[in-house]
């Protein structure tokens, strides 16, 4: 998860090993498991929510799915966040960035429309992107992964805007699964975000794969009749 610095697709599922463009739901679960842990225009992009930076000014971000146009865009924020944040994922810049185009297509076509996956993003409007999230679902269980915010947006409740969208995604598509992330517990702004929205330890602790002495823990959504421990 990043649940990188504030944020984690730390959440997230390491996508660096998807090189083809057909993979199979338990496949993607699989190759992401590594990371899964670990935020006016007169018409916006459909499903589009604006926030606001400033209260009292037009709107300056949309909260969106991403659409398989996206895939430059993606990739670049990615590499952002792996090399701002390196410690907040449990891949690595040097990784993702040799990764070959077929990789971010497919990432970005099954985020667009898969529907046991999404990906949301937050863009600037006429603007980059400057964050994103996404959560991926295999039987009963959604991983929220990659989540990460631009720095100059930070402390702006854009993390809790994307993290928002993400979980009434999963409402939607996935009521009855369990929702798990992962996050370094030293990204105090992360895990306060994420115990406001009711995530809970679930006593899964995993070593961060580039970083020996670091580990990462597994937080749950705490639900009505559910079990936030990892031993089932």
């Amino acid at each position: 998860m990043s649940c990188s610095p504030v944020f984690a697709l730390s959440c997230g599922p390491h996508v660096g090993d998807m090189k083809n463009s057909v993979v199979s739901p338990s496949d993607t679960l699989s190759r992401f498991r590594e990371e899964l842990w670990c935020a006016g225009l007169s018409s916006l992009p459909s499903g589009a929510s604006p926030m606001n930076e400033h209260p009292g000014t037009e709107p300056r971000i949309v909260i969106r799915r991403i659409v398989e146009s996206d895939r430059n865009a993606l990739r670049e924020l990615r590499l952002r966040a792996l090399t701002t944040d390196p410690m907040s994922f449990a891949s690595t810049f040097d990784r993702e960035s040799r990764d070959d185009g077929a990789k971010w297509t497919d990432w970005a076509h099954r985020g667009a429309v898969s529907p046991e996956m999404a990906v949301l993003v937050a863009e600037q409007i006429n603007g980059p992107l400057i964050g994103m999230v996404g959560a991926l679902s295999e039987e009963d269980v959604t991983h929220i992964y990659g989540m990460w915010v631009e720095p100059g947006h930070r402390n702006l409740g854009l993390g809790g805007k994307l993290l928002d969208a993400i979980l009434a995604w999963v409402e939607t598509s996935h009521p009855s699964s369990e929702v798990r992330l992962g996050v370094v517990p030293s990204s105090d702004s992360a895990v306060r975000l994420y115990r406001s929205r009711g995530f809970v330890p679930s006593g899964k602790v995993e070593p961060l794969p580039h970083t020996p002495g670091v580990v990462w823990h597994e937080m749950a959504l705490l639900r009505k009749g559910s079990n936030p421990s990892s031993e089932g």
